[in-house]
């Protein structure tokens, strides 16, 4: 008979400070790649029954998505989370540009807060 399992699964807030923000860092800087991206918009348009198949709409949802990271990417083109729960219909770049960027914005408030504190330090260091 196994042993159940008893460990917790680590979360972010029981990391410290500087493993989550190097994390953040990490996956704000991660991209897709442009074939990639058109992977992840071929996924998010399968979810419509009458998917476009204009190849200047795809190329540009790509394009958008892979100018955000890619963990924010991935999530936008989710069929159950992503931005085709919110649209009845194929999302317009205006649509897929705000999920992304509400999304994003966690990220950007985690790096700014650490450079606030590190401009901080070093000047602090210097007196």
């Amino acid at each position: 008979m196994d042993e159940p399992n008893n460990t917790l699964p680590i979360s972010l807030a029981s990391l410290p400070t500087n493993v989550v923000v190097e994390k953040v860092r990490r996956d704000y800087s991660d991209r897709m790649l442009p074939s990639e991206a058109l992977g992840a918009v071929s996924d998010m348009l399968a979810c419509y029954p009458h998917p476009p198949a204009n190849e200047r709409y795809i190329g540009s949802l790509a394009f958008l998505l892979a100018s955000y990271p890619r963990s924010v990417a991935l999530r936008c083109t989710d069929p159950i989370k992503g931005v085709a729960r919110h649209c009845k219909y194929p999302p317009t770049i205006g649509d897929v540009s705000e999920w992304c960027e509400h999304d994003v914005g966690y990220m950007r408030r985690i790096i700014e807060r650490d450079d606030r504190f590190q401009a901080i330090e070093r000047e602090n260091q210097r007196d």
